[in-house]
């Protein structure tokens, strides 16, 4: 008794004699011996045999405590202290007995009768001139008890019992926690000031959840309801019984035979099987709701702080945290470089080509410029990230709204002394996984016998043989390269002769050098073997500092994030750093103002790759003969053309010259006027800025050609100006709540570009464009304005949280639309239906404990056009016209362009399970986009290629499911499961009539099996669904001569005629003619399924986070492995297939055409690379050959995570508030049919993309 006890005195430091004599009466002395625990205490189990015993009566006395301290009300303090009076014996066991498990209410219903019983109590109410009315019934008064998920004295006391009758904190924490609450405004809940407390209060509140709902705790009081049923049927015990003390009750059951020994029985359980024995009367079932969700001050609910999702990412940028945790939300990633932006679209985007259908990312109010505000933004200042996709929540935001809406919420201070929190992380990035590309020695068989045995002049289109040429001429296989050259292949005789065996011997005994029999002459040759893709690759280091500082008074509150961020690429010399500061401040000017700021500086400093496609595909394919370095140290180029050069060349003669840096920075100044109760104004002003300085250079060297030291600079700004004023009002009457929102938004944005170059500078020391040569110095700018008004209003409402009901509107005016044009109007309307809050649906809540329908309906619009687009584009040209300054037209206007608009309708239901341990959410969404601004080709006449325009409609439809479960939760231990799924199917809905079928656009013919004639496919067309592929169908290869004479005529090969090893391609319409009637459906381009999962397991102080995404639907044309196999550029390397599964000799089971070592592309051999004939892809790399395509169906192993905090025990020794140790692993590797590195590729083509990089993180971080 005496330590729980001790709770009192930090509930209530003042000695309250009232409390002292109500406490006193027989009906709360009875209380006394009424456990908390509801008779599971009894048990052997052994958690419930060794905690601190805990009674109603203590507990009681505690919410008097609680409520008297935030109140000072003696009628809410009388009604705290006796809200448990007429708790029966066992207490919630009872409720069992009553059916009433769910609700637990049955052993509230006696109250009033106790209180009337208990004439002592009776006549001390009197004399506090209490009525029993007044205290009868706490639920009246919600600081004592509130509606879940609220914290009330009641929720809060005995959680804080329980934690400390469990042994999970001591009185210190308990006092920690304590301190930090404060009454809300509405005071009508418990709410807390900081964060931390806010979740180590829910972190020991989720481990008292356990015990409750513990099979353990289930089974027990299951059993003896059993057994007091049993005892009322046999007279043993009667319900008035009910209200003895326990002891007394006991006594009366253990007087029966029969009773006593399944009381003894009960006292004896220790241990809980699972079976599915159909008559053992005790089941799994699911236990009352104890649902907290605690509210942080001036932060919102716990549940809506997912901060901790951006707390130790890998990457620098926050919107690669969200792929597969939000369901239709498309996140792809085209460049591994650190730094780089990915891709976003939502629910398909709004075009046939959703990569640039970027949603609008709203940062604390200010409208993104594209993702320029939050590209270099410390994810940990972020408190959340939402995502808007249904019609309703986006409408209101109207303009650019079409493709969804990003809200991101940055932190913000809080009341309490000043809280320090320091992050250190350290990091690694390697390359996911090598290209198999041979060495020297592979090279070189492989390269010089295929060239004698295929480039035979007969064997050739145009019967060039060229095998001097690339034997003995300048490629990677050549010799007669001399000492310190480029290539370091040449006849070990050469080398001996002309500089002696002492260089010689030298070159293989200490400089790695090697020897080999020519596959060709027989003669030794000498060589030296190195690994580009290595030279081109390395393993990237991570160092990440996060320093935060927050705290405040009832009059300001204020949160200061900075971080230093240097983050190696995988992709050698590259490399990104990230310095920033954020400042929000709030400040309480009186009861009726308050004002709000932020002010926030990025500095990006990132050395970039180039051209990393080139890098990539070109680079590393350099051949391994080549030589790293010169004999001097100076690294040599490769083959020595600037965009196929060796990678140590790239940075030594031009990466280390890269300055580039890009600022960005934020402010904002906001004020909230309460002028009545309810209506509220609420003007804020931001300004965002970016200033991006870019200065290249290139040392002399000899891959640049006749342009010496070329040099280049770049100086971009541009500015966001916007202005809110926004209007709102509540009023809640009786069950009516109703809310208002008026307001306007203006904003203006200025870009201005100067651009300048030159070359010929006399030395490498001034790497800047005023060495460069006057007569090649060339400069240019360009300054672009718009602006854009807003107005809107919404209007919601809701009855009792049963029915609710919102309707918005917005009109938008865009300069870049003509005068006649300008104003787009964008209305909304949504409705919601908690059936779950309806008397009829009783019944159903022990299953199905949430059932939510929602509906929606609205329209948003894109104004993705330039100025130029609706006014016309004019330049000077450089001759004049008659003897005056000549005007060219270069943008044809069209002053009629509209809106783009986005109608949209959303049905969802909202479902949770035993008591919302399962949750689901289904949705089903219809976008249709029309008057589409998009690029309409002109004939060649007009002199322009095309004219934007409003040009067809898309459609966009599917289904969205989401699911969150927790399978297991005990005491210590639990599994939390979410799992997001999405199909999008986007077809094309409507074309300007152009006279062909469908009114397709573009496209060819391809045979139809069906009529045995043929049709249209490809393009764009009405009613199909947009990106699909078509390639030619490669059956094998032909092994004999005679089988190549009677190949179909191949046009794409200039009419070559075929030979053993060829590629076999169907003539799908036997033809005699491989054309475009020939190529087959492949698939599309973009997965139509995607979907993640994530797994969370806690174990005391430890956390362990498995993720996966994965996608379906979507193919990959594997270019890069095309061009390798057809020796795209006659000097490139070539992966292990190459020498072990193409083609040498009949039938000897090969996969693939043989191996010319001539370009398939430039000789025409047309075996690898084939032609689009405009139904394939014409992107670089393309092969339209079905060899290369494949599924790009994957499950990605996105991170394995944990982290662990320190026991509070060690934390205090040390001085710190709390300290956490975390690692993981991310990117870690794919379950995919995709034989190529990187199936993550939706344009359909990978051509050697920058991969995305292997992560491994770890850290630490302290709060002081």
């Amino acid at each position: 008794m005496k330590k729980l006890n001790n709770l009192w005195k930090i509930y209530e430091k003042e000695h309250l004699e009232f409390i002292n004599g109500l406490i006193h009466v027989p009906s709360m002395q009875r209380l006394k011996d009424i456990g908390m625990n509801c008779g599971v205490e009894y048990t052997a189990f052994d958690f419930f045999s060794n905690i601190v015993p805990y009674s109603r009566y203590q507990h009681s006395i505690g919410v008097a405590l609680i409520v008297y301290h935030f109140t000072h009300d003696l009628r809410q303090t009388v009604a705290g202290l006796l809200h448990d009076i007429a708790t029966p014996v066992f207490a919630h066991t009872i409720d069992f007995y009553h059916q009433d498990h769910l609700k637990q209410e049955s052993t509230e219903l006696d109250t009033k009768k106790v209180i009337e019983q208990d004439t002592v109590l009776v006549s001390l109410l009197h004399k506090y001139h209490l009525t029993i009315e007044d205290v009868c019934n706490y639920h009246l008064y919600p600081l004592a008890d509130n509606e879940s998920p609220k914290l009330s004295a009641d929720r809060l006391e005995y959680t804080l019992g329980n934690m400390y009758s469990y042994g999970f904190c001591d009185l210190e924490m308990i006092q920690m926690i304590y301190k930090d609450l404060k009454v809300n405004d509405k005071k009508d809940e418990l709410i807390f000031k900081h964060e931390d407390k806010a979740v180590l209060f829910t972190r020991m509140m989720l481990k008292c959840s356990h015990v409750y709902i513990c099979d353990e705790d289930r089974y027990a009081m299951q059993y003896l309801s059993y057994v007091i049923k049993k005892a009322v049927d046999r007279g043993v015990v009667k319900e008035d019984d009910f209200y003895l003390q326990e002891k007394s009750f006991i006594d009366l059951l253990i007087k029966d035979k029969e009773i006593k020994q399944l009381w003894d029985d009960f006292r004896q359980l220790s241990c809980v099987y699972k079976g599915k024995n159909k008559e053992f009367f005790c089941k799994q079932i699911p236990a009352k709701k104890r649902y907290i969700d605690v509210y942080v001050e001036n932060k919102g609910r716990i549940s809506k702080i997912n901060k901790e999702e951006f707390q130790k990412a890998p990457g620098q940028n926050p919107l690669l945290q969200l792929q597969g945790k939000v369901p239709g939300l498309s996140l792809q990633i085209s460049s591994g470089q650190p730094g780089a932006d990915p891709q976003l679209f939502i629910r398909g985007g709004s075009s046939t080509s959703p990569e640039s259908d970027t949603p609008l990312i709203i940062i604390d109010g200010i409208i993104s410029q594209g993702f320029r505000n939050i590209s270099d933004m410390n994810p940990a200042d972020i408190e959340s990230i939402e995502v808007l996709k249904d019609a309703a929540s986006t409408a209101i935001y109207g303009s650019r709204a079409a493709n969804g809406i990003i809200l991101v919420k940055t932190k913000s201070g809080q009341k309490g002394k000043p809280v320090v929190s320091l992050r250190y992380t350290y990091g690694v990035e390697q390359q996911p996984q090598r290209i198999p590309l041979l060495n020297a020695r592979d090279y070189i068989t492989l390269s010089r016998s295929n060239i004698a045995k295929f480039n035979q002049a007969d064997l050739t289109y145009n019967g060039k043989e060229d095998q001097a040429k690339f034997l003995s001429g300048s490629f990677g296989m050549s010799t007669g390269n001399p000492r310190n050259s480029k290539n370091t292949l040449e006849f070990l005789d050469v080398y001996l002769q002309k500089y002696g065996q002492g260089y010689v011997s030298n070159l293989l005994e200490n400089e790695g050098w090697q020897t080999m029999a020519d596959p060709v002459t027989g003669k030794q040759l000498i060589f030296q073997d190195n690994d580009f893709q290595k030279a081109t690759f390395t393993t990237g280091q991570k160092h990440e500092i996060d320093l935060s500082i927050s705290g405040g008074t009832e009059a300001i509150n204020y949160y200061v994030g900075l971080r230093y961020l240097n983050q190696d690429g995988i992709l050698r010399g590259t490399n990104y750093k990230n310095y920033s500061v954020l400042f929000n401040g709030n400040y309480k000017l009186s009861e009726a103002w308050s004002l709000s700021t932020k002010a926030s500086l990025q500095v990006r400093d990132a050395v970039g790759g180039g051209n990393t496609v080139n890098t990539i595909s070109r680079s590393i394919l350099t051949p391994p003969t080549y030589r790293l370095y010169y004999e001097d140290g100076t690294p040599a180029p490769g083959e020595g053309i600037s965009s196929f050069r060796s990678r140590l060349h790239e940075i030594y003669y031009k990466t280390n010259y890269d300055d580039t840096n890009v600022y960005r920075t934020t402010f904002q100044l906001g004020a909230i006027w309460n002028i009545l109760p309810g209506l509220i104004l609420k003007p804020t002003a931001y300004y965002f800025g970016t200033e991006g300085i870019e200065n290249y250079f290139q040392a002399d060297n000899e891959t640049t050609g006749n342009t010496i030291r070329p040099a280049s600079a770049k100086h971009n700004f541009d500015r966001h100006l916007q202005g809110d004023l926004v209007l709102s009002y509540d009023k809640k009457v009786k069950d009516h709540n109703i809310g208002v929102v008026a307001g306007a938004s203006y904003t203006h944005d200025y870009s201005y570009r100067l651009s300048a170059s030159g070359s010929g500078s006399s030395i490498d020391l001034i790497p800047t464009l005023n060495a460069t040569a006057d007569s090649t110095q060339r400069a240019s700018s360009t300054k672009t304005m718009e602006a854009t008004l807003s107005y809107f209003g919404r209007v919601n409402y809701d009855y009792n949280g049963k029915y609710l009901f919102s309707i918005s509107m917005r009109a938008d005016g865009s300069s870049r639309f003509a005068e006649d044009n300008k104003w787009g109007f964008f209305p909304g309307v949504s409705a919601g239906w908690n059936m779950h809050r309806e008397n009829f649906y009783k019944p159903l809540e022990a299953i199905v404990s949430r059932w939510k329908w929602r509906a929606s309906w609205g329209r948003t619009g894109n104004n993705n056009l330039s100025v130029a687009n609706s006014r016309g584009e004019y330049k000077i040209t450089d001759t004049n016209y008659q003897g005056s300054v000549g005007i060219l037209n270069t943008t044809l206007k069209n002053s009629q362009l509209r809106w783009e608009t986005t109608e949209s309708y959303d049905i969802g239901v909202d479902l949770g399970f035993f008591n919302n341990r399962l949750g689901l959410l289904i949705d089903y969404y219809n976008k249709l986009t029309f008057d589409r601004l998009y690029d309409e080709p002109l004939w060649s006449s007009t002199g322009f290629s095309s004219i934007k325009s409003n040009y067809g409609s898309v459609r966009n439809s599917g289904v969205e499911i989401e699911l969150n479960a927790t399978p297991i939760q005990t005491k210590d231990f639990s599994w939390d499961l979410g799992l997001t799924f999405a199909y999008n199917k986007g077809v094309v809905v409507d074309l300007p009539d152009n006279g062909e079928e469908k009114h397709r656009v573009g496209g060819n013919f391809v045979y139809d099996p069906a009529t045995g004639g043929t049709k249209k496919v490809g393009g764009i067309a009405e009613g199909e669904r947009f990106g699909g592929r078509w390639a030619f169908h490669y059956l094998g290869t032909y092994q004999t001569e005679e089988e190549a004479a009677k190949a179909p005529n191949d046009p794409n090969a200039q009419g070559r005629k075929k030979h053993a090893g060829d590629a076999i391609f169907e003539d799908v319409n036997n033809d005699g003619q491989l054309d475009s009637k020939d190529m087959i459906f492949m698939g599309y381009v973009r997965p139509d399924k995607v979907g993640g999962i994530i797994n969370t397991l806690k174990y005391k102080g430890l956390t362990v986070r498995i993720v996966m995404d994965w996608a379906m639907g979507h193919v990959i044309d594997n270019g890069f492995k095309g061009q390798i196999m057809g020796s795209s550029r006659n000097n490139n390397n070539a992966i292990k297939e190459a020498m072990t599964n193409s083609w040498q000799s009949a039938n000897d089971g090969s996969k693939y055409p043989k191996y010319t070592v001539q370009s398939d592309y430039d000789y025409q051999y047309r075996n690898h690379m084939r032609w689009d004939n405009q139904i394939g892809s014409s992107a670089s790399g393309s092969t339209n050959n079905s060899l290369y395509f494949s599924k790009g169906d994957y499950l990605a192993f996105r991170e394995v995570s944990l982290s662990y905090m320190l026991p509070l025990s060690w934390i205090r020794k040390m001085r710190l508030s709390a300290v956490e140790v975390f690692a993981g692993a991310y990117n870690i590797g794919y379950i995919k049919k995709y034989d190529g590195m990187f199936p993550e590729i939706y344009t359909g083509v990978d051509y050697g993309i920058y991969p995305r990089p292997r992560q491994y993180n770890m850290g630490v971080k302290i709060n002081f």
